[in-house]
């Protein structure tokens, strides 16, 4: 019970990075492209505190992927709306791969062996 209501407010505070950044400056209008763009870097923040220390992996894993298929032709940077949820998508699941299923893997083996041990 403990760990679904650690999943559930962590993933609410994703959706609250993700709303956040979409209301204020992916929906508005008046904003330049250049500055929507530039705005990128608050949810690439919320998300690498969430996603802590795997999204810091993630978020380099994806500057590279960008970076490749930029210099194949294709410019994310034209699609902001796109490329955020695509990024903010990839802190999703490598912070829950992280956090709710290799985290606990490797706290279960811990004890596993820490009670073999006190035998």
């Amino acid at each position: 019970m403990k760990r679904r209501m650690t999943l559930f407010v962590w993933l609410a505070a994703s959706f609250v990075v993700l709303g956040w950044w979409y209301f204020h400056f992916g929906l508005n209008p008046e904003l330049s492209r250049t500055l929507r763009n530039e705005s990128q870097i608050y949810p690439i923040i919320g998300m690498v505190v969430l996603s802590f220390p795997a999204g810091l992996f993630y978020m380099y894993l994806f500057g590279f992927a960008v970076y490749g298929l930029d210099s194949i032709g294709i410019d994310l940077h034209q699609h902001e709306m796109l490329e955020v949820f695509t990024m903010w998508a990839g802190f999703v699941l490598s912070g829950y791969l992280q956090w709710f299923v290799l985290f606990p893997f490797i706290q279960e083996k811990f004890r596993s062996r820490q009670a073999k041990k006190a035998r």
